[in-house]
């Protein structure tokens, strides 16, 4: 399980830092007459100040990637010794990598746009112009691939809703199906609306030449649209994977999750393939441009994000990356948006981390208050009384059956919360992997799984509960 946990973070790691590095490097060539996303005159690219700004824009990003590159697979070893801790640490190399990608991209376009000013290399001409190509908008709702592939996908979904919610297997009981169909829905939704706002997104003129506008707004229109359905479609297959996997043997085994983890990277794949065909072609078609459209905008640009109150756009082409989109800073509801994304981001990380700390230190309370019996760990309870204990016996291992967690928490040390087994059904486990002997309590609804780390405790418990059910 280790190996396969490191080798998933090192290819994630890899492809994360390959697909960011290359993504942005074009930012130091010379394109639409632009240098780290400032348009700058052709006859100044030579000029040292210039060239100084991108050399070492140029420098810091390889260094700064190869620094990564060593510390992101490194940090991947951890894993090996402590997978929650191996967790922290990855998400605080995450959160510095993100933050210093920012950093790298924001600050030498500051600097360039600075010396842009200093020496008046405005085109004031330019500067608002805003270009329409009319026989491309007249074509516009036609260069996407149909919306309506979505409803296929939307009609399984209903279907497969109606027997998830008239069906009385323990899947929808212990509420992992419901979520999952939720979080299917909500994929799906939302994969229909960038699919409908790329179909409506207002076309980017390049050129002087209709033929070449034409090319390049089809390619990204239809290319967005196809990764858009690609993530929809497999997201649903994934999904009817578990329900049919379900309906033939009333059970889920660990694999089959496995699977459906696996049809959703390739979900990511088949999102990321069409981008980056669209990424080298839209370079190809611009490359045959003879009759570029120049506007200088700078301005909209100058703190290294578009932020334009004349723009009712809430998102555009974005200045470093031409395949991806900006927020326009500059409309209210952007601001509310970013606004509540980060709150989110950070609530989330701090709950993630609070939760793995938590993981790392977990212990186990089991009280006999006269004839109540407590159990709680990691806020997971378990009441009931002496006299609802319908058997008890003590096992030196757990049954040799297949237990699926339904809500609780699996590490390298610790069983705890609400399982399932194929043969003893719903139940309850607060355990220490390596500690035995368990004591099994067998209950009018559900069965109990608890041992301690100290030796004979789990005998004291037994004679304890077996003297409280004689006197009761």
């Amino acid at each position: 399980m280790r190996i396969a946990m490191f080798i998933i973070f090192v290819i994630v790691d890899l492809i994360m830092l390959l697909v960011c590095k290359f993504t942005y490097e074009d930012k130091h060539k010379y394109v639409d007459g632009m240098l780290i996303g400032v348009h700058i005159p052709s006859s100044e690219v030579t000029n040292p100040k210039v060239q100084e700004i991108c050399e070492k824009s140029r420098k810091d990003w390889k260094k700064f990637h190869q620094f990564h590159f060593i510390a992101g697979t490194g940090v991947c070893f951890i894993c090996f010794f402590n997978f929650e801790l191996f967790t922290i640490i990855w998400l605080i190399w995450l959160s510095l990598y993100v933050g210093g990608i920012e950093y790298l991209v924001i600050v030498p376009h500051r600097k360039m746009y600075q010396l842009k000013l200093k020496n008046h290399w405005i085109d004031e001409q330019t500067k608002h112009i805003v270009c329409i190509d009319t026989e491309v908008a007249a074509l516009s709702d036609k260069m996407a691939y149909s919306w309506k592939w979505h409803l296929p996908i939307i009609v399984i979904l209903l279907a497969t809703g109606i027997w998830l919610f008239k069906s009385s297997n323990w899947w929808v009981q212990e509420i992992g199906g419901c979520i999952l169909y939720a979080m299917t829905w909500g994929v799906t939704i939302v994969m229909l609306f960038l699919h409908l706002w790329i179909i409506q997104k207002q076309n980017v003129v390049y050129s002087q030449n209709t033929k070449i506008n034409l090319a390049m707004n089809r390619l990204i229109k239809r290319m967005w649209s196809i990764s858009f359905l690609a993530v929809s479609w497999v997201n649903v297959i994934s999904w009817c994977y578990l329900i049919i996997r379900v309906m033939q043997t009333n059970w889920l085994r660990g694999w089959d999750y496995g699977v459906y983890v696996f049809l959703q990277v390739l979900g990511a794949v088949g999102f990321l393939l069409p981008v980056l065909y669209l990424y080298g072609k839209k370079q190809k078609i611009l490359k045959r441009n003879t009759e570029p459209i120049y506007v200088d905008d700078d301005e909209y640009w100058k703190n290294g994000w578009y932020c334009n109150p004349n723009d009712p756009h809430i998102l555009v082409q974005d200045r470093m990356n031409s395949i991806n989109f900006s927020f326009n800073m500059a409309r209210p509801s952007v601001k509310i948006i970013c606004s509540v994304l980060t709150i989110i981001t950070i609530v989330v990380v701090v709950w993630v981390g609070s939760l793995l700390i938590s993981l790392m230190n977990i212990s186990i309370t089991f009280q006999i208050n006269q004839n109540e019996v407590y159990l709680e760990s990691l806020n997971y309870e378990c009441k009931f009384s002496v006299s609802e204990i319908q058997d008890m016996e003590i096992i030196e291992q757990m049954p040799e059956e297949n237990f699926t967690r339904t809500n609780g928490a699996s590490t390298e040390k610790n069983n705890v919360g609400h399982f399932r087994g194929r043969e003893t059904g719903k139940c309850m486990m607060f355990l220490y992997r390596e500690a035995t002997p368990i004591l099994k309590i067998t209950l009018p609804e559900q069965v109990v799984f608890v041992n301690s780390k100290h030796s004979g405790e789990v005998e004291t418990w037994y004679k304890e509960l077996e003297i409280r059910k004689e006197d009761g």
